[in-house]
């Protein structure tokens, strides 16, 4: 089946965590980056749970290969990088720290008025 979009339109962040970190990327299109600021988001998200911006703004790439093919965005905008590494020792570990992260995530755009006070998490995370 051909795709028929996708959700490049739309900023995110992400985060995947195994047992030694936490990966966090954000993305903000074009048409959102007067409203959020890559920067000031991922450097929010990284500070409320200890965690070290590693990319602060690069420009999303306008094409990707996967193994489906290479295909375009046309959404342009910018992407950001932080980790946040466990310390078993000090009682910090990357699963919790992403619980932490996206409330710090959604807060953070709350703050900005990008999200609806009524509408939880649980409409957004898949």
């Amino acid at each position: 089946e051909d795709r028929k979009g996708c959700s490049g339109h739309l900023g995110k962040m992400i985060f995947s965590a195994g047992t030694t970190q936490l990966a966090i990327v954000a993305y903000v299109p074009n048409k959102s980056a007067e409203k959020v600021d890559v920067t000031k988001w991922i450097e929010s998200v990284a500070a409320a749970v200890g965690g070290t911006v590693t990319v602060t703004r690069a420009p999303a790439p306008a094409r990707f290969t996967t193994v489906d093919g290479t295909f375009t965005c046309p959404h342009g905008g910018f992407t950001a990088e932080a980790v946040v590494i466990s310390d078993p020792d000090k009682g910090r570990f990357a699963l919790q720290a992403k619980e932490s992260a996206e409330e710090a995530a959604y807060a953070f755009l709350r703050e900005h008025g990008e999200l609806p006070e009524d509408q939880g998490q649980e409409c957004v995370i898949a």
